[in-house]
């Protein structure tokens, strides 16, 4: 896939992933004139999305009850990501090059969606959590 996209080598491909995110930070720092806290952001950026990758399963694995539940939300898990990398490769056709609207809009929504399902996940186990502790359970751990 990477040759098809003409680049030589992994390497070659991943360094041209930065400009994009130079260029927005750069902008981003002359029109507020502001530096570090463009830098700061980049390392809290860093630092939290791309850590998160490995231990996402494990946390959502943990969030669950019994060991059937977690089977079956691991195996689902799985499903669906491996379904999104066969998708992604088909909706970035050459044809909607250079702009690949086609490709970029579903993900930009898949992120969106992502932020808001994050947010209601939040907000119901801290009610489940809340329940928990009002009837006792967990105490002592407190």
């Amino acid at each position: 896939m990477i040759q098809t996209l003409g680049y030589k080598s992994a390497t070659s491909a991943d360094v041209m992933t930065v400009p994009p995110y130079a260029f927005a930070f750069s902008y981003n720092s002359d029109r507020f004139r502001d530096r570090g806290l463009d830098i700061t952001g980049v390392c809290i950026a860093v630092a939290t999305v791309y850590a998160t990758y490995a231990p996402t399963p494990a946390w959502a694995a943990h969030n669950l009850g019994n060991s059937t539940k977690r089977a079956l939300m691991l195996g689902m898990y799985t499903a669906i990501g491996n379904y999104h990398s066969v998708v992604g490769t088909y909706i970035y056709p050459s044809t909607s090059a250079p702009r690949f609207r086609k490709g970029h809009y579903p993900c930009f929504g898949m992120s969106h969606a992502t932020a808001v399902l994050t947010f209601a996940n939040h907000v119901v186990l801290g009610r489940v959590t809340r329940g928990r502790l009002g009837r006792g359970w967990g105490r002592e751990w407190m």
